[in-house]
């Protein structure tokens, strides 16, 4: 499984076939109490794009989804694990639609 203990890190390449507006879902699952919060931040490429808040699920996995560009075809995913608790069941990314480049693409 992937380590999400507080203060950790999770990264991998991503390599896409076209460039533009993706759908990430991450599906999570916690044991702690439905007040907590858990922050998870999503980097590519260096940046912060999006940044996920998880409650306490009673361990049952809970899905988030996001909008996420990525302007590069080769991308280096990191994930950042403010506190501990989450369990992360699955990362899932949809295709929306390709970059539009002004003067070029419109």
């Amino acid at each position: 499984g992937i380590c999400t203990d507080k203060n950790s890190v999770y990264c991998y390449e991503l390599t896409i076939k076209n460039p533009g507006c993706y759908e990430i879902e991450l599906t999570a699952s916690s044991d702690q109490s439905e007040v907590s919060q858990i922050p998870v931040t999503y980097f590519n490429n260096g940046t912060v794009c999006s940044s996920f808040t998880f409650s306490g699920t009673n361990g049952k996995p809970v899905s988030q989804t996001k909008k996420v560009y990525m302007y590069s075809r080769f991308n280096t995913i990191r994930f950042f694990f403010a506190q501990s608790g989450l369990k992360l069941e699955s990362i899932k990314y949809r295709f929306i639609e390709p970059l539009k480049i002004r003067g070029v693409t419109e």
